[in-house]
């Protein structure tokens, strides 16, 4: 079984990956700007972690609503399975997205119906737009845009980072060297950014 849970660091950043509930807490620290640190929220996949964060150190006056989506095409292509967790919450919740049209892009307008645990579920319009190598998301209700994403596309299913529309959030998926447990993989995108960065990461073992 794959644990994420420890500290781990590159040439600039010092990880820490916490598990809480169903899902996971980090803390990505710059070694050479103490004033610099993002926090975040994500899930285990199994071969991946997919994190979303933030720059804690922004001028906010509340902490910013973020979280993780993973949407997974099911049946004619044209539905997708979601999974779900935010900064505020230890559980996962679900979902199923409907698409608007028949094509069979996985871009296009969609009407998704998320489901948390003992809590009325929350029906919105997602608009999944195609970069160059990554996506962009918008959520609206109604008429009114209430939350912007950004996503990479990996074994057919769609990654995303998603937040309050102040904020930029940043997407990050973590995944080991099937050889050498010590050694963690990221790649990661921004939200005002369509060019992914890679990083390698060591266990910090103590």
């Amino acid at each position: 079984m794959t644990v994420f849970s420890g500290t781990f660091e590159s040439s600039d950043i010092t990880l820490t990956i916490n598990k809480q509930g169903e899902s996971y807490r980090c803390n990505l620290k710059n070694k050479k700007d103490y004033l610099e640190m993002k926090h975040g929220v994500g899930t285990d996949l199994g071969n991946h972690l997919v994190m979303a964060t933030f720059n804690s150190c922004s001028n906010l006056i509340e902490q910013p609503i973020i979280g993780v989506c993973i949407y997974t095409p099911i049946g004619d292509q044209r539905s997708l399975a979601a999974l779900w967790t935010t900064i505020n919450d230890s559980y996962l919740g679900s979902g199923i997205a409907i698409k608007s049209d028949r094509s069979p892009q996985l871009e296009g307008k969609y009407t998704v119906r998320y489901f948390a645990p003992e809590e009325d579920s929350v029906t919105l319009d997602v608009y999944i737009h195609k970069e160059i190598d990554t996506y962009s998301l918008s959520w609206y209700l109604g008429e009114k845009q209430i939350n912007q994403g950004v996503g990479i596309r990996l074994n057919d299913q769609l990654f995303i980072a998603w937040g309050d529309m102040e904020i930029k959030c940043e997407l990050h998926v973590f995944s080991f060297n099937p050889n050498d447990k010590n050694s963690l993989r990221c790649i990661s995108i921004s939200s005002n950014t369509t060019h992914l960065t890679e990083k390698t990461f060591g266990r910090i073992v103590t």
